[in-house]
C-alpha cells in the first residue's frame, strides 16, 4: 500500500442503520475518532446476544427477555418486549421476518415478527448457535455434536457424525451449510446429510461467508481458515487470541473479533490483519442493513460499517469540490483552478492551477473537453489530450455554484440566475421564479435538465422553456442526480431527500437531519449520498444506511464507477472510495 493511502474503513464516523420509513426519525450520528471499531453505547442489562432482523437490531437474553434496539443508538433506553418465555437465550439468527433463538438444555424459540413461541425441542443439551436460510429451513448446533434442523413445522435431530462440541453454523443456501467446533472440526451439509470435511487441533468458534465458494472459520489462538470452493486453507490472522465471533459481507469485508477486545479484519492483500477495539471481549456479532454490531462482555455496544478506503494525494489534488463522470473516466475540480483526471483508477493533475481562478464548484466532461466553473463566473476549458486550458467568463460575474455540460449544451446555476450554453455562447435564462439561489444542476439530454436550490425549488428544462416542479418542502436543496426521466433524487438541508417518479417529487424519510451535499447512483436501488460533516448514506431500494466514513468533512461530490466502485470527494482534502460490494446470490 502506498504512502498516499491508508485503510481506515473501521473508524471515525459512526451513524446508524435504519429502515427509511415515513415519519421515522433517529438521533444524530455519533463521531468516533480514536478506535477502529466504534463504541456507540450500552445495551440493557440482561442482553446476551444480538440478532439483526428486518432492519432493526434485537437483543435477546436471560429468562426469555428480548429488546428491539432499533438502530442501536438508543439501545440503553430500550424496554424489554413481552415474550411470555422464561428460558435463557444465548444466541440467535434472523428467521424470515423474525428470529430463531437458542439456549441451554435444548432451548429453541421462534419469533415471527408478532408472536413468540417456545418450540418443542428434540434435545436436552446446550445449544450454542443458529443459522436460517428461510422461515422454512434453519439449523441449530450445540454440545456433543448436536445438530437440529427446522423444516417450517418442527425441529428434528440430524446426525452429525461427531461428538465434539459445535459452536458455529452458517450456510450460503439450504444445500450448503457449515458447522464448526472442537478439535478444528468442520462439518458440511449438502442438503441431504452432514459429513466431516476437516479436523485439526484448535477449536473453531465461528463460521461465516458469502457463497459456496467463499467462507471463513475462526477460533482458538487466532486460528483462521478460508474456504476457496474446494478446500479449507490456513490464513494468518496476525493475532494470538481466541477469535470468537465472525461476519463477512463482501469479498474484502471480513470482521473477526476476540474475547479480549480486539480481533482481525481482511485487508487488501486478502489476509487478516489485527484490529483493536477496547478492553472488553466480544461475545456476539450480527449485521443490520450491512452494518456490523458487536456486543462486548461488559454490555457495551460496538459498530462497524467498513469498506471505505481513505486516500490522501496532496501532489495531485487537495480539495474536491466538483466531479463529473463519463464512462470510466472521472474528472474533478478543486481550489485555484486545479483540475484532476482519474483514469484506470489513477489520478493525475491535468491543470496545476490558474491565476485569478477560485474553487471550481461545477465541472462537465464530454470525453474530450473538460469545462469547469468557479463562483465568480470564470470558465475553464481544457482539452484532455493537449492539456492546455483556456479561461473565459459567464455573462454575470459572480455567484455561480454548479453546472452540467455536454459538447454543445450546458447549464450553470447560481445566485438567482441560470445560464445556458447553446454550443457557441452563454446567455441568462428566463425563469418562472425570481430571486432563488440555485445550488445544483443535472441533465440527461438537451431537453431534460433539472436545477435545484433554496426553499425546495426545482425547475425543469424541456428543450423549450423552464417550468417549476412542486416539491412541497421548504428546505434548501443542494444536489441532484437523475437515473433517467422516470427516477431522480434531490438532497439538501435537514436530511431532506426527494424522489422523482416521472410525475412528481415526494419526500423520503432518512435516518439523519444532517445537511446533505452530494448524491450519485447507478440505479434506483443503488444510491449514495454525502453529508456536510462526513456522513455517507446508502439506499438499497428499501432502506437507508449511514455508513462509517474516514473523513469528518463535507462530501461535495460523488460518482459511481461502471464497476460499482463509489468515489466520494472530500471538500477539505482527500477522497474516499469503496469497491462494489459482492454479496452471495
Amino acid at each position: 500500500m502506498n504512502r498516499g493511502s491508508r485503510r481506515l474503513g473501521m473508524s471515525v464516523v459512526a451513524g446508524l442503520a435504519l429502515a427509511g420509513l415515513a415519519g421515522q426519525t433517529s438521533a444524530a450520528p455519533i463521531l468516533c475518532t480514536d478506535s477502529q471499531i466504534c463504541r456507540v453505547g450500552v445495551v440493557p442489562k440482561g442482553v446476551s446476544a444480538l440478532v439483526g432482523v428486518a432492519g432493526n437490531l434485537w437483543g435477546i437474553g436471560k429468562k426469555g427477555q428480548a429488546w428491539n434496539l432499533g438502530s442501536g443508538l438508543e439501545a440503553a433506553t430500550a424496554k424489554p418486549v413481552k415474550t411470555g418465555l422464561k428460558k435463557d437465550l444465548t444466541a440467535g439468527a434472523a428467521l424470515g421476518a423474525g428470529l430463531v433463538a437458542v439456549g441451554p438444555k435444548g432451548t429453541l424459540v421462534r419469533f415471527d415478527g408478532t408472536t413468540w413461541t417456545a418450540d418443542k425441542s428434540p434435545v436436552k443439551v446446550d445449544l450454542t448457535a443458529a443459522w436460517a436460510a428461510s422461515d422454512q429451513a434453519a439449523w441449530a448446533v450445540g454440545k456433543k455434536g448436536t445438530i437440529v434442523a427446522w423444516d417450517g413445522a418442527r425441529w428434528a435431530v440430524q446426525p452429525s457424525g461427531t461428538k465434539v462440541d459445535l459452536m458455529g453454523v452458517w450456510g450460503s443456501h439450504v444445500g450448503d451449510v457449515w458447522a464448526v467446533g472442537g478439535g478444528g472440526t468442520i462439518l458440511h451439509h449438502d442438503g441431504t446429510a452432514w459429513s466431516t470435511v476437516r479436523t485439526g487441533n484448535a477449536r473453531l468458534f465461528a463460521v461465516s461467508g458469502l457463497s459456496d465458494k467463499l467462507a471463513w472459520a475462526v477460533g482458538e489462538l487466532g486460528s483462521a481458515l478460508r474456504w476457496n470452493g474446494s478446500t479449507w486453507e490456513t490464513v494468518k490472522s496476525g493475532v494470538a487470541t481466541d477469535l470468537t465471533v465472525l461476519h463477512q459481507w463482501s469479498v474484502k469485508e471480513v470482521l473477526a473479533l476476540d474475547a479480549e477486545g480486539g480481533g482481525a479484519r481482511l485487508d487488501w492483500m486478502n489476509e487478516l490483519a489485527p484490529v483493536s477495539a477496547g478492553e472488553a471481549g466480544f461475545r456476539s456479532l450480527t449485521t443490520v442493513s450491512g452494518i456490523a454490531f458487536a456486543l462486548a462482555q461488559d454490555g457495551s455496544l460496538w459498530r462497524y460499517a467498513g469498506g471505505w478506503t481513505y486516500t490522501e494525494e496532496p501532489k495531485v489534488i487537495e480539495r474536491f469540490s466538483s466531479m463529473a463522470l463519463l464512462g470510466d473516466v472521472l474528472v474533478a475540480g478543486a481550489d485555484n483552478g486545479v483540475i484532476g483526471i482519474r483514469r484506470n483508477k489513477k489520478w493525475e493533475r491535468l491543470v496545476p492551477g490558474l491565476p485569478n481562478v477560485n474553487t471550481l464548484l461545477g465541472i462537465g466532461f464530454d470525453g474530450k473537453i473538460i469545462t469547469a466553473l468557479d463562483h465568480h463566473g470564470n470558465l475553464v476549458r481544457v482539452d484532455i489530450a493537449k492539456k492546455k486550458p483556456t479561461v473565459g467568463a459567464l455573462p454575470e460575474a459572480a455567484g455561480w455554484n454548479a453546472m452540467w455540460m455536454t459538447s454543445n449544451f450546458g447549464v450553470a446555476v447560481g445566485s438567482s440566475d441560470v445560464a445556458m450554453f447553446d454550443g457557441k455562447s452563454w446567455r441568462i435564462a428566463d425563469l418562472p421564479t425570481k430571486r432563488t439561489e440555485f445550488e445544483a444542476a443535472y441533465g440527461l439530454a438537451k431537453d431534460a435538465v433539472w436545477v435545484a436550490g433554496d426553499s425546495g425549488t426545482i425547475l425543469f428544462w424541456d428543450g423549450k422553456s423552464w417550468t417549476q416542479q412542486p416539491t412541497n418542502v421548504s428546505e434548501d436543496l443542494e444536489a441532484l442526480w437523475m437515473a433517467d426521466r422516470k427516477f431522480g433524487v434531490a438532497v439538501g438541508r435537514s436530511g431532506v431527500v426527494l424522489f422523482w417518479d416521472g410525475n412528481a417529487w415526494s419526500r423520503i424519510e432518512t435516518p439523519t437531519r444532517a445537511m446533505l451535499r452530494s448524491v450519485c447512483g447507478r440505479s434506483p436501488v443503488e444510491i449514495t449520498v454525502g453529508g456536510n460533516t462526513g456522513e455517507i448514506l446508502t439506499y438499497d431500494g428499501q432502506r437507508w444506511t449511514i455508513e462509517a466514513s474516514p473523513l469528518g468533512m463535507a462530501f461535495r461530490s460523488c460518482a459511481v464507477m461502471p464497476d460499482g466502485e463509489i468515489v466520494m470527494g472530500g471538500q477539505n482534502g482527500g477522497y474516499v472510495t469503496r469497491p462494489a460490494r459482492e454479496r452471495a446470490r
